[in-house]
């Protein structure tokens, strides 16, 4: 038998002149290719497989909950227009319409999140932090606060 460095060499199992193997290893075992490179390959494709399951779930999740999301942002858009009048009848016009502005993105926001795919929604968050990392840490902190105090209540 002519071995080269490097070469795996699986001891046959006696008479019959079969090798014996470890389950899993492939018939280039006998050539003495290593079954190292067989597990690799088949670890990195279950890795796939499972990573694209759970994206799946993750995905279905996430899209069942984006309504309920969708209608809190909602409700938190008509307290605030509501808030909004309330000051206007206090003469408080300039922050009547700060807080007319602030119920109308969350319309819109809301209307997108109804409208669309999350993974659409998680591409756009993605384009949009490449485009300004600032401003949507930023923005990201204040949705944080918000959300936090809405909690709390």
């Amino acid at each position: 038998m002519n071995e080269r460095p490097g070469d795996v060499v699986v001891p046959s199992t006696g008479d019959s002149g079969t090798e014996a193997r470890p389950e899993g290893w492939s018939s280039e075992a006998k050539t003495g290719a290593a079954p190292e490179s067989d597990f690799k390959t088949r670890s990195k494709e279950r890795a796939r497989r499972y990573g694209g399951l759970a994206r799946e779930q993750f995905l279905k999740r996430t899209d069942r909950r984006k309504g309920v999301f969708a209608s809190e942002l909602e409700n938190l858009a008509t307290t605030i227009t509501e808030t909004g009048a309330s000051l206007e009848r206090r003469g408080l016009g300039s922050q009547k319409r700060v807080a007319d502005g602030a119920a109308d993105r969350l319309r819109g926001f809301s209307r997108q999140l109804r409208e669309s795919s999350t993974e659409d929604l998680a591409r756009r968050a993605e384009e949009e932090f490449r485009a300004r990392p600032a401003v949507t840490i930023a923005g990201l902190f204040g949705l944080g606060f918000l959300a936090a105090r809405f909690l709390r209540s």
